[in-house]
């Protein structure tokens, strides 16, 4: 799954290239650096998340629980999957290196927003194959 979702967005970020070689230098450095550490924080929220699930499943906690009962899952671990230390870095990196480019004059805001567009759009396309490949099945 995971793999077949980056190579999405793999493929995404190769057309972002190909466009950016007709925009100019700084059009490619702006959306490589925030497509680059945007993927960095999706995995690492990724991971977080599934290493949170594992540990409850892993606890026993849910062994002997029917079908229809509700489950009240804890909010303290769920907020310290939110703060991750690695997730907060990685949005760190993020606003040192838009700071960074500004300071420099090599930043191309519009740029750095499409930068990111490969995330969400891949996502969108993950979903939408994934319900194909689903309802096929």
């Amino acid at each position: 799954m995971i793999k077949r979702l980056f190579k999405i967005y793999i493929s995404l970020d190769f057309i972002l290239i190909f466009i950016s070689l007709f925009l100019g230098k700084y059009w490619l450095l702006n959306s490589q650096i925030s497509f680059f550490i945007s993927v960095f924080i999706s995995y690492i929220s990724m991971k977080n998340y599934q290493n949170m699930i594992d540990s409850e499943l892993l606890s026993g906690k849910y062994d002997d629980i029917k079908e229809d009962e509700n489950v009240k899952i804890g909010t303290v671990k769920n907020s310290v999957t939110f703060f991750s230390p690695l997730k907060i870095l990685a949005y760190l990196v993020l606003g040192v290196s838009f700071y960074i480019l500004n300071k420099l004059e090599m930043l191309n805001p519009l740029a750095f927003l499409v930068g990111v567009l490969p995330m969400p759009l891949g996502s969108i396309i993950y979903g939408a194959t994934d319900v194909a490949n689903f309802t096929k099945s």
